[in-house]
């Protein structure tokens, strides 16, 4: 008589769960339909992005800057945690206990309705986003066509500031960049930029650097914006040179800029009005890689005229970050780009992993018609 109870209560239980499990499903498929029937539309993204998820991000990360580590990357370990553990007694329950169809449709419930909170709740706090209005349309910088010869121009100038930086920067045994403390003066990177483009402004944050970097970095990954805690986080493992420009691109998501291309444009410009050496020959050599891929394609020869006339320390810079991730191109990291890449389509963003060469444009439509800065 116990035995037939407690199956009975058992079987109750299952039953007055799933509803709750059904309903947190529904929820996020609602949110999640009204985001893909209506993300098209320019007022409604505006209204959510300007009205809602910016002053929710500045809030949360005024909450987060004072802590030493990332809320963001703790918060998703402890998420991928629970989830876990959920998992695995899910899974025991269902081969061990009592009521398997119904364990296992209680499983299946659950799975799904955190897939489609977490993803809806990815839309919400960054997706949008994508479909309001971006830096170009605030700022009136337009990327346009480009032509062979003024990429060349272009690329060239880059090469020539980055040669001008190049001394101004420490340097070890090896003649590699050795610059150290620039982190200290992330706070007020964008203080230039944002009087020159008020749509760059937002408060002074200081950049995390990730716990797990070294995870980061087997995957290709060098930082990532957290749209639930508004905290720009950094990886201590990069080529020292390219840290800065780092830096400066994921607190161009942190200012709300979310598109790749124009974070990594957006990027260059703060380090350029900001002017400290450290953060120009980063930006100088980031704008140059993505100018110079570009020329390659686009003009061998000129590219090799380029590339001849590289400062020796520009030069030992680039060829150090090729060789240092070489080191990295694993399974792991094709996996791990293609996975971001099809979440960026899902977004709209139809260039994937590859709009951040798409960056090039607007160099060369800005910077083609503006003199660069000198030392």
């Amino acid at each position: 008589m116990r035995t037939y109870e407690k199956k009975n209560r058992t079987i109750r239980r299952l039953f007055l769960l799933a509803p709750v499990r059904l309903c947190l499903l529904g929820a996020g498929l609602v949110w999640l339909g009204i985001f893909f029937a209506l993300r098209g539309r320019r007022g409604f993204a505006n209204a959510i992005t300007f009205g809602l998820v910016r002053p929710f991000q500045e809030t949360a990360s005024g909450w987060c800057d004072g802590l030493p580590f990332s809320v963001g990357e703790i918060l998703y370990t402890l998420a991928l945690l629970a989830f876990a553990a959920w998992l695995l007694l899910s899974l025991v329950r269902l081969v061990r206990g009592p009521g398997r169809r119904l364990r296992l449709f209680r499983l299946c419930a659950g799975t799904l309705a955190a897939a489609a909170l977490a993803y809806g709740a990815y839309c919400l706090l960054w997706g949008i986003q994508y479909y309001a209005d971006s830096f170009s349309d605030q700022s009136g910088i337009h990327a346009e066509g480009v032509s062979p010869e003024a990429l060349a121009e272009v690329t060239e100038a880059f090469a020539d500031l980055a040669a001008a930086y190049s001394p101004l920067v420490a340097r070890d045994e090896n003649g590699l960049f050795a610059e150290t403390g620039y982190l200290d003066r992330a706070e007020t990177l964008y203080d230039a930029a944002a009087a020159q483009y008020p749509c760059l402004d937002g408060p002074a944050r200081r950049p995390k650097e990730m716990l797990y970097s070294a995870l980061m970095r087997s995957t290709g990954f060098t930082g990532f914006f957290c749209p639930f805690t508004g905290e720009a986080n950094v990886s201590v493992y990069e080529p020292e040179a390219y840290r800065p420009a780092t830096i400066a691109h994921e607190l161009a998501h942190q200012r709300g800029v979310a598109a790749e291309d124009e974070a990594n444009f957006v990027a260059v410009l703060a380090c350029l009005e900001d002017g400290d050496p450290v953060y120009v020959y980063s930006a100088a050599l980031l704008a140059f890689t993505h100018l110079s891929n570009a020329l390659y394609s686009a003009d061998y020869e000129a590219w090799l005229a380029v590339w001849a006339g590289l400062e020796s320390g520009v030069e030992a810079d680039i060829r150090y970050c090729n060789a240092y991730w070489r080191e990295y191109d694993n399974a792991a990291t094709t996996v791990s780009q293609t996975v971001y890449s099809g979440l960026l389509q899902t977004q709209g963003q139809s260039l994937g992993i590859r709009s951040y060469g798409a960056c090039v444009d607007l160099l060369v439509s800005y910077y083609g018609e503006k003199e660069l800065p000198t030392p």
